[in-house]
């Protein structure tokens, strides 16, 4: 049997670099350890993303007594040991001191004025509408933009408006400049903070027309054109996204 020489240089760094992308390819997908970068709490391990970056489920990152998984089920601050900067730290305001400190499942946290925000949000010393009440007490402390100037991890603490450095800003300020209000702009998909959410060029108050509630679809996609650019081709069929209804790599229904 005639024996093969060894493998040449070049075929050996080919050989390896084949390997390695079919274990890439084949390898499933981990979530991030503690300290990794992250954008979702699904990115992490422990279920816990706070300020891009993956935090210990068991830990306390901000030493107010809830561990972060807690503060993550109960939507309060993993990183701000007083949400609301009302004197009380949350876990005080999320119930009984110790309850939940190994639970990640907890009940609801209390709500004194059953506006459907809990005490760790809601101050019990600022008054922001002046009529005598505390925010904590008063279940109609500031409308119509109730969320306005609250405490927040996400835009989902925001009613209609926008998580920006964890306070809210109302539905009804416009903040990217682009004249279409956040609440338009977070029900359309498109980003409040950015004027031109897809980079196609065209500012999103262009995109989304005369009624910004039932924005154009030229692709039929259930996606507005204001948030598919009309200049990238995702699947390279020569096709602009925002008039291909399967950018995304499946075959196109059309010719």
């Amino acid at each position: 049997m005639r024996r093969l020489g060894p493998l040449r240089p070049v075929t050996a760094v080919a050989a390896l670099a084949t390997l390695v992308a079919l274990v890439a390819c084949t390898e499933p997908y981990r979530p991030g350890a503690t300290g990794a970068a992250c954008g979702l709490h699904g990115d992490c391990a422990s279920g816990v993303c706070a300020d891009s970056r993956c935090l210990a489920a068991g830990a306390d990152d901000d030493g107010d007594g809830l561990p972060n998984a807690v503060e993550r089920a109960l939507g309060s601050d993993p990183l701000d040991p007083d949400m609301d900067d009302d004197g009380l730290n949350d876990e005080a305001e999320a119930g009984s001191p110790g309850v939940y400190r190994d639970d990640t499942t907890p009940p609801p946290a209390p709500d004194d004025d059953g506006d459907g925000r809990p005490n760790f949000r809601e101050s019990n010393t600022a008054d922001r509408d002046g009529d005598g009440l505390p925010d904590q007490q008063d279940p109609e402390d500031n409308p119509p933009r109730v969320d306005a100037g609250l405490p927040c991890v996400s835009s989902a603490d925001c009613g209609d408006g926008v998580c920006v450095g964890r306070e809210c800003r109302g539905g009804d300020e416009d903040l990217d400049g682009d004249g279409v209000s956040n609440a338009l702009e977070r029900a359309a998909g498109t980003n409040p903070l950015n004027r031109d959410s897809d980079a196609d060029g065209r500012l999103d108050a262009d995109e989304l027309g005369a009624d910004p509630a039932a924005p154009p679809d030229a692709d039929g996609d259930g996606k507005a054109d204001a948030v598919e650019s009309n200049v990238l081709d995702q699947d390279g069929d020569g096709q602009d996204d925002a008039h291909d209804a399967t950018e995304r790599g499946a075959p196109d229904a059309g010719p």
